[in-house]
């Protein structure tokens, strides 16, 4: 018997009741082929699946033994939330509807985060406390829904959260990546790649608490990239499927995000490239004082002096005429490109279409995902140093975490002898 067949088969059947009184078995597992990836993101081997099991109390069989998403709602709750609350009452504001539909549609990757409700998945920004009223709403609103019709899933699309309250200051980013830890440490166990990822993130901030705590900009510097390079580790973790095959033959998904943990430790996080307004909090609004007005003589005082700079005191930049922007390349991509370039006798270079062919990668978001960017990085110039001004991507200065392994070998690949 393949011992991997059903998650449920690794405990004793389970008869559960429904709302209805039916019992709730079902010929096929809710979880499907998911349950394999479950495994591969706790990094539980198919010998050892009791240490999963044992840690949250059977919570992935019991979940994969429902017969329908009504079913399965009702273990996360009962089975997940409810232990979690005993544990940490700290958690009320962010155990809701939202996560509870995330975890029964397996929705762990934050996706869509340029939209005003955003899918959080379990990255760090799902687990930014919310209102109460707000929460209790949006339940009122499910439960009517699902009262008169069927399709839950769809309406929960319309009344689900928005865009959380980004916190300001360093305990804000404290508690948040805590609840963020305590919920995937539930799941996926303390060997969990990203759970250890957050556990040290959380060190190291507590590390440098002295240099955070009154950093006024902390929120709009060091934060907002450290929330932005958490999201980006659950992408990449919850990202990858695992098949049964690959489980059982050990590759499983890992993160390499040493030079965050290293950056907070040292101060020295870079924060310069662009990021999704999403992870910046929100400015502070001024207190507008009332102005007396002005003397007659006065008039022209608030427009920059008169002369072409109008409207303000700071001069507009000088127009330089360059129509590209660019940044400084690795030696060993800049040595690749020029000899090939020269070589060649050729100035301009294969599409980003041929590099991706070449490596065998299926759109853009793989080749992100390979060199390390996040989505809004502009691939051009990031892998060839150049890219126009008038691009609507983001082309930071410093790229941070960039593969420049990766890079060089899509490179290599991509050019044609």
């Amino acid at each position: 018997m393949n011992q991997w067949k059903v998650l449920h088969a690794t405990i004793p059947k389970i008869h559960q009741t429904t709302a209805e009184g039916n019992t709730a078995d079902s010929k096929t597992p809710f979880m499907g082929m998911k349950q394999f990836s479950v495994f591969a993101w706790a990094k539980t081997h198919p010998k050892d699946k009791r240490f999963l099991n044992d840690w949250n109390n059977h919570f992935w069989p019991k979940l994969n033994n429902c017969k329908n998403k009504s079913d399965a709602r009702h273990v996360v709750d009962t089975e997940m939330f409810q232990p979690l609350l005993r544990r940490n009452p700290k958690l009320i504001n962010c155990l809701h509807d939202d996560l509870k539909e995330a975890i029964v549609t397996f929705s762990f990757k934050p996706n869509n985060l340029q939209s005003d409700k955003p899918t959080l998945g379990l990255g760090p920004l799902a687990f930014v406390p919310r209102e109460r009223k707000e929460i209790e709403m949006m339940s009122q609103q499910l439960a009517l829904i699902e009262a008169a019709t069927n399709n839950y899933t769809t309406d929960h699309e319309k009344v689900k959260l928005g865009r959380p309250k980004i916190p300001t200051n360093v305990d804000g980013y404290n508690s948040v990546i805590e609840a963020c830890k305590d919920v995937n440490d539930f799941l996926f166990t303390d060997r969990c790649d990203f759970v250890f990822l957050l556990r040290a993130s959380l060190l190291a901030l507590y590390e440098n608490y002295h240099a955070y705590e009154h950093m006024e900009y902390f929120g709009r510097t060091i934060g907002a990239e450290l929330l932005f390079q958490l999201t980006r580790a659950a992408e990449q973790l919850f990202g990858t499927a695992t098949s049964e095959q690959q489980l059982l033959d050990g590759i499983l998904p890992s993160l390499d995000f040493d030079f965050l943990i290293n950056g907070i430790r040292n101060n020295n996080l870079n924060t310069s490239q662009s990021r999704p307004a999403l992870f910046i909090p929100a400015p502070k609004t001024a207190r507008i004082q009332p102005q007396t007005p002005s003397p007659r003589g006065d008039r022209n005082r608030d427009r920059g002096g008169g002369g072409n700079n109008r409207g303000g005191n700071t001069p507009s930049p000088p127009k330089t005429g360059n129509n590209s922007v660019s940044r400084k390349l690795p030696d060993g991509m800049h040595k690749l490109l020029s000899e090939w370039k020269k070589n060649n006798n050729k100035s301009r270079l294969p599409s980003i279409h041929d590099f991706r062919t070449a490596s065998a990668l299926a759109d853009d978001e793989a080749l992100q995902s390979l060199l390390n960017l996040n989505k809004s990085t502009c691939i051009r110039y990031a892998l060839f140093g150049s890219c126009r001004s008038n691009c609507k991507r983001d082309h930071p200065s410093d790229i941070t975490g960039f593969n420049a392994t990766a890079a060089e070998t899509v490179l290599r690949k991509g050019l044609p002898e």
